[in-house]
């Protein structure tokens, strides 16, 4: 038996105010929009003409600030380049609310930037051409990590738990990583959503892999809901969490709570997807304030599920309001007795 609709509801209302950490990799996702012009005579491409750019929140930013969306207060600890995009990131943090004052400098070196090249007509959907990446995401030094860890101590009695948004482009250090679950250890919780390195957070309350992601820590493809359910337990018990939750794009989530049979939740919202940019950073947000407001795991997973179909139907990194999440709870309603346990999927 699933959770009500009226439960989810309770629980969303109580997702404003609490007290969050985020600590990761800063990148600023830049989006460069253009109409089309005409080909070119300098070589077999496209012209385009230039239109307007945006920059974007991305990465452990794009957490911050989803969290932000829902109503947490919400302090983000990481590093940026003194340079224009991070100044923009920095700009969007203080009119969104964040607490910056854990935002570190990064003399000399440039902001992580993603700038995608859109190109469409006026009034239509512009398609992405190409990606430039600038930043190589150098691990910090040790002052930096010094600091931030200073950082980290200051915060830890103010939050009720932590985010820790691991893109492995040199933050989150293993010095990082063992202050952080040394809060888990005392009871705090701890949400970690981390890309290729799993294996550094073992004892996390819970950890928000994607399938590709968890195929990777345990060395092999999860092509079968069979191998779901045995890699999801394998790795619960590997990496020693609470819970797992697994992200399995348009199937929806498989939720591996501990000492319990793992839950499936069906995709919500239409199939449409406008843009998957972001979605795992939002379920990780939506995540840890659920659990810092009394949700179990499957109704922590039932948010954020809803809270991911909001965001996937805007461009780029984006966040869902409280009344956007509202009123995807509404559309799941339907599907809320549709969750299935592990062991009748098998069947």
């Amino acid at each position: 038996m699933g959770p009500t609709l009226e439960r989810l509801e309770e629980l969303s209302r109580s997702l404003p105010g609490r007290r969050l950490g985020v600590v990761g990799d800063l990148i600023a996702d830049v989006y460069l929009f253009a109409r089309p012009s005409r080909l070119s005579r300098e070589a077999p491409v496209l012209v385009v003409q230039y239109l307007e750019e945006k920059v974007i929140p991305g990465s452990a930013a794009n957490t911050a600030m989803n969290a932000a969306a829902l109503g947490g207060k919400v302090r983000v600890l990481c590093a940026v380049g003194e340079d224009g995009p991070g100044k923009a990131v920095l700009e969007t943090f203080r009119k969104a609310g964040l607490e910056t004052s854990g935002v570190l400098a990064l003399p000399g070196a440039e902001t992580v930037t993603k700038t995608r090249i859109l190109v469409g007509d006026p009034g239509r959907t512009p398609q992405q051409v190409i990606r430039l990446d600038r930043g190589t995401g150098e691990v910090i030094s040790p002052d930096l990590e010094k600091r931030l860890l200073e950082k980290i101590e200051e915060a830890d009695s103010e939050v009720e738990g932590w985010l820790v948004s691991d893109y492995e482009f040199g933050l989150v250090t293993e010095a990082i990583a063992s202050r952080i679950l040394r809060s888990a250890r005392k009871g705090k919780y701890v949400v970690v959503d981390s890309r290729h390195r799993l294996g550094l957070f073992k004892g996390a309350d819970a950890l928000c892999p994607n399938q590709e992601e968890l195929g990777e820590f345990l060395g092999r493809p999860l092509e079968s809901r069979e191998a779901i359910l045995e890699g999801g337990r394998e790795a619960l018990e590997a990496l020693k969490a609470k819970v797992l939750f697994l992200t399995l794009g348009n199937q929806g989530m498989a939720v591996f709570p501990r000492g319990k049979d793992p839950v499936f939740l069906p995709v919500v919202g239409p199939d449409q997807v406008t843009d998957v940019s972001g979605a795992g950073d939002t379920v990780a947000a939506t995540i840890l304030l659920a659990r810092c407001s009394g949700a179990d795991p499957v109704e922590a997973g039932w948010l954020a599920t809803c809270a991911a179909s909001v965001v996937v139907q805007k461009l780029g990194a984006a966040t869902a309001t409280p009344a956007e999440l509202r009123k995807a709870l509404k559309k799941a309603k339907p599907l809320l007795g549709k969750s299935r346990e592990g062991k009748e999927m098998k069947k």
